[in-house]
C-alpha cells in the first residue's frame, strides 16, 4: 500500500460501459467534483418540486478533500479506454487549470490530479470468461473495490411502429418522447454463452462482475461498499414474465431486462437488512449497499439507435428539449447532468440517506435506519427541470408488492446460474 492510500483511504471505483454515454458522464461528473475541497453534488437531493429544506450533507466514509482516486473503466475495446482516458485527463488539465484563476481556490484540484490513476481493462460483458478474467485482473492490481458501477448495456430497439408512433404523438407528444410505446425490439437472441443476449448484457453479465469482486468490496477501507445498478425510466413490471426469466421470448426485453435489475438490486440489498447481518465475513468487513437508479431521458447513441440521418436524429433532441420546457423533469438529455444520480450516491452517506427517504415516505421522526421497518424499496431518479438546477429524486419501484418473492427467486437463480459458470471455468477462489 502507497503512503497516498495509506492516508486518504483511496476510493477504487469499477465502471462499465465507461467510454460513452450515461458512463462517460459518470466518470467526468465525479472526476469534476473531486477538484473541489466539497463536492456540490453532496446537496443534490430534492424529495419533491416543493422541497426546499436543506439536508445536512455527509459523506460515505470518502474522506473530503479527496486527494486520491482509482478509476477503473471496465470496458470493449480495450483501445475505447485508453483513448477515455487521454480524454478524462485533458479535460480534467482544462477544469484545473480555470479553477486557478479564481481568487478562493484552495489547492485541492492539483492535489487530486497528482493522486489520480485511470485504468482501463478490458470486459465483454457478452463472454463469461472475459468477465471472470477482468475480475481476475482487478484483484490482482488493487487490494479492494469500493464503489462498482454497474451501468453498460443495450437497446434492443430495431424500428417503430409507425400507427403508434403518429397516434402518441398526437395523443401526448410528452409521452411518446419520455417512455415511448411505438418501439419495436429484437429478440429471440442468443449470445456466445447460450443465454439471452439482452438479458445477460443489461443483467446477467453485470450480476457476474459483482458476484466475482463481492469478497473484495467486503475488505474496503469504508463503513460500506456500493453497488449502483443502472435501471431506466422504463423498468415496466408488466413486461416481465417470470417464466421467461432470461428474456428470450419477451418482446420487450429492454424494459423487462431494467425491471429485473430492479427486483435485483432492491432484493440484494434487502437480503442483509432483513436479516441484521453485515454480510457473511464479521464485524471488520464493509457492508455492501445495492442501489437502483436511473438517469431519465438521455441524448445517447444507444437511445438514437434507429435515428438514421442527422436530420432525425435533430429532430428527436428537439422533441427532447420541448418536452423539458412543457414541464418534464426527467429529460436530463446531457449525459453529463444524468450522471448527478450517480455521484451524489457515490459522495453522500447513505445511512443518513435512508432516514431522510423513510421520512418522506413514512412521514414519521427517525433517529437511527435500524427503529424503521422496511418500506418498499426506491430507486433514485436523475431529474433535470426547465429552469432549475439538475438533482436527485427518491421513487417507488413499480409493483414490488406482488413481485417481492419473484426477486428472492431471481436471485436464486441469479446464484445457481452463476454457480455453473463459475465451475465450468474452473475458478474456486473466493467462493
Amino acid at each position: 500500500m502507497s503512503e497516498v492510500d495509506a492516508k486518504f483511504q483511496r476510493p477504487i471505483i469499477v465502471v462499465t460501459g465507461a467510454t460513452s454515454g450515461v458512463g462517460y458522464g459518470i466518470c467526468e461528473r465525479l472526476l469534476s467534483q473531486l477538484c473541489s475541497s466539497t463536492p456540490p453534488d453532496i446537496n443534490a437531493l430534492q424529495l419533491d418540486s416543493t422541497d426546499t429544506r436543506t439536508y445536512t450533507p455527509l459523506h460515505n466514509g470518502l474522506q473530503f478533500p479527496c486527494e486520491a482516486l482509482t478509476l477503473v473503466l471496465a470496458c470493449i475495446p480495450l483501445s475505447d479506454g485508453e483513448k477515455t482516458k487521454e480524454r478524462f485527463l485533458k479535460s480534467l488539465d482544462l477544469r484545473i487549470q480555470k479553477m486557478k484563476r479564481r481568487k478562493d481556490y484552495d489547492g485541492q484540484a492539483e492535489r487530486f490530479r497528482e493522486n489520480l490513476c485511470i485504468e482501463p481493462i478490458y470486459c465483454n460483458l457478452l463472454d463469461i470468461k472475459s468477465i471472470f478474467r477482468c475480475t481476475a485482473l482487478i484483484k490482482q492490481k488493487f487490494r479492494y473495490v469500493s464503489h462498482l458501477v454497474l451501468n453498460a448495456g443495450i437497446n434492443a430497439v430495431i424500428g417503430k411502429d409507425m400507427l403508434k408512433f403518429l397516434k402518441d404523438y398526437i395523443q401526448s407528444p410528452i409521452s411518446a418522447v419520455t417512455s415511448p410505446k411505438y418501439l419495436i425490439e429484437s429478440y429471440g437472441e442468443i449470445s456466445p454463452d447460450g443465454l439471452g443476449y439482452v438479458w445477460q448484457l443489461n443483467v446477467f453479465g453485470h450480476f457476474v462482475l459483482y458476484r466475482a469482486l463481492s469478497q473484495h468490496m467486503e475488505v474496503a477501507p469504508f463503513p460500506m461498499s456500493q453497488v449502483l445498478w443502472m435501471s431506466s425510466l422504463d423498468a415496466i413490471a408488466k413486461e416481465y414474465d417470470s417464466r421467461d426469466w432470461q428474456l428470450i421470448k419477451t418482446v420487450k426485453p429492454y424494459e423487462a431486462s431494467k425491471y429485473e435489475v430492479d427486483l435485483l438490486s432492491a432484493t440484494l440489498d434487502r437480503i442483509p437488512r432483513l436479516g441484521d447481518e453485515k454480510q457473511d465475513g464479521g464485524p471488520n468487513l464493509a457492508r455492501i449497499r445495492h442501489f437502483t437508479v436511473h438517469p431519465g431521458v438521455v441524448a445517447t447513441q444507444i437511445g438514437f439507435r434507429i435515428e438514421k440521418s442527422w436530420i432525425d436524429r435533430l429532430f428527436k433532441l428537439i422533441l427532447f428539449y420541448l418536452a423539458r420546457y412543457l414541464g418534464s423533469p426527467y429529460h436530463t438529455i446531457n449525459p453529463f447532468y444524468a450522471a448527478i444520480v450517480a455521484t451524489y450516491l457515490i459522495l453522500v452517506l447513505q445511512i443518513i440517506l435512508d432516514i431522510v427517504v423513510l421520512r418522506h415516505y413514512l412521514g414519521m421522526e427517525v433517529r437511527s435506519s435500524s427503529a424503521v421497518p422496511n418500506p418498499s424499496p426506491i430507486k433514485y431518479s436523475a431529474r433535470k427541470p426547465r429552469i432549475w438546477r439538475e438533482h436527485v429524486t427518491p421513487e417507488r419501484i413499480d409493483e414490488w408488492d406482488s413481485h417481492e418473492e419473484e426477486g428472492r427467486l431471481l436471485l436464486d437463480r441469479f446464484e445457481g446460474l452463476y454457480d455453473e459458470f463459475h465451475i465450468k471455468e474452473g475458478i474456486f477462489e473466493d467462493k
